[in-house]
């Protein structure tokens, strides 16, 4: 059994590499939005969006949820390396055959789904839709070379591996946008470039670490525990994504832009958000497989993730109208009201994948598409009865809501199975902090005077629950192991 404290502080030394992995990554293309807020209209801003939305999708669905099977092969066989290596490597050669029949799907079907489906993709599929799909099949080779690092818990690895790549992809953007003015279809070729060039180091950690092999008995096995997450995938596309390809064909262009620059407040908690889930699937699944008191440990570790979480959302939500007009001036405050929907589904999103991880460790896998297709379609219909007459709010707020739909099936499906001994007190007053930060921000959409009052709510919150965590959590007295 492991300690807890030695499950704490890799925890905590996982998150602190993963985030700064992510924000290496992500604050290049947070502090570049700046500079795009001052070269594109909302709609170019609304083509990219679109762009994104696709390419995310391809991204998803291509490898075959690799990423969640190398991490449960690998805990399940951690004391036998020469079969993990057999075993991921199996699992790397099906992710690249289906990631590259997806890309000859895609290719084909892509002209007929612009033409018909995704009009608000306002550039020629012949290169920009086709540089798309390509740029979704060079992504899904990183699925398993990171997925295997992160299982073997090298986090330092992926952290300065995504430094290095995040600053080729920056500068294509900056030469292709802003200095060639190439718009949309600039971000589209630098997204390609930036994809291309990382290419060969994934290849050369999958050939060291686990070069692909052809093995059908494993990959029988594999099959039969992420087909069941392939609509999952699509259906997680649903709720993030495909209410940007909605509002495109009702042809909010301009709106949809709005709301596009208003996610990129978001960035920080996806950041923080990606860093949480990267440490945390790995170390769940061999804390529920080898350690006896894994409910009471992941419990407690799990409540207190989510109160840091509800922090950073309740912040960002206060600050939104600041932080979109230190970003995009003026004519983007538009966005502030995309802000707070868009984090309240952030976090509501992060909330689920804990009970979810239950479903997986105990190969229930078959309830999670019967959790996420339902939130899914209920999404869907919300948006295309009701985006045409009330606009794309509508959008922000249905995706918020079916998170939280999402959250609340998962836990119950999940929870009873592999039960979590959270504490429920400090989990009850989120919600709490959560609608006072909205308020707060509703009454004063932009003003600079009032944002000290707004600093000094925060900041107690946040003193609040640091103070509530270390009253849990006493240091050990000599000799004992703290939790």
């Amino acid at each position: 059994m492991i300690a807890t404290r030695t499950v704490g502080e890799r925890l905590r030394r996982g998150f602190s590499f993963s985030l700064f992995g992510q924000l290496s990554t992500q604050a290049l293309a947070f502090l570049i939005a700046p500079l795009l807020a001052r070269v594109l209209t909302p709609a170019e801003f609304g083509v990219i969006s679109i762009a994104n939305s696709v390419r995310n999708v391809l991204v998803l669905l291509m490898p075959m949820s690799a990423a969640l099977t190398v991490s449960y092969f690998y805990n399940l066989h951690r004391s036998a390396p020469a079969l993990v290596r057999r075993t991921v490597g199996a699992i790397a050669c099906l992710a690249i055959a289906s990631s590259t029949a997806w890309l000859l799907v895609s290719l084909c079907a892509g002209p007929f789904l612009q033409r018909h489906f995704l009009t608000g993709f306002r550039l020629a599929f012949w290169p920009h839709g086709a540089l798309v799909i390509v740029s979704a099949w060079l992504l899904a080779f990183q699925s398993v070379p990171t997925a295997l690092l992160g299982a073997s818990e090298r986090h330092s690895v992926i952290a300065w591996t995504n430094v290095a790549l995040a600053l080729p992809q920056a500068a294509f953007t900056v030469i292709a946008v802003l200095v060639l003015r190439r718009s949309a279809a600039g971000h589209v070729e630098a997204q390609f470039f930036s994809a291309l060039l990382a290419l060969p180091f994934f290849l050369f950690i999958l050939r060291k670490e686990a070069p692909p092999v052809v093995d059908r008995p494993l990959w029988k096995e594999a099959i039969g525990i992420t087909l069941p997450l392939l609509p999952h995938q699509l259906a997680l596309w649903v709720l993030n994504f495909s209410d940007r390809l909605i509002v495109g064909h009702y042809g909010f262009a301009h709106d949809l832009g709005l709301y596009s620059f208003g996610c990129t407040v978001a960035m920080i908690l996806a950041m923080v958000i990606g860093a949480f889930n990267s440490i945390w699937s790995p170390v769940f699944l061999e804390q529920a497989r080898a350690n006896p008191d894994a409910q009471i440990h992941c419990g407690d570790y799990a409540t207190w993730s989510f109160v840091a979480l509800a922090a950073v959302t309740g912040g960002l939500i206060l600050f939104a109208p600041e932080l979109i007009a230190i970003l995009g001036g003026a004519r983007w405050a538009g966005s502030v009201p995309y802000v707070a929907p868009v984090l309240i589904g952030y976090f509501l999103q992060a909330t689920y994948g804990v009970p979810m991880l239950a479903l997986y460790h105990l190969k229930r896998t078959r309830r999670i598409p019967l959790i996420s297709v339902t939130s899914g379609a209920v999404n869907i219909l919300v948006n295309i009865a009701l985006i045409p007459r009330y606009g794309v709010m509508v959008a922000a707020w249905s995706t918020a809501f079916c998170y939280g739909m999402m959250s609340a099936l998962a836990f119950a499906l999940g929870h009873p199975l592999f039960p979590l001994r959270y504490q429920w007190k400090p989990l009850l007053v989120i919600p709490l902090f959560l609608a006072v930060a909205f308020a707060m921000q509703r009454a004063h959409e932009v003003g600079w005077l009032y944002s000290p009052v707004k600093a000094i709510v925060w900041l107690a919150a946040a003193a609040g629950a640091l103070l509530w965590w270390k009253h849990d959590h006493p240091a050990p007295s000599p000799g004992s192991i703290a939790r």
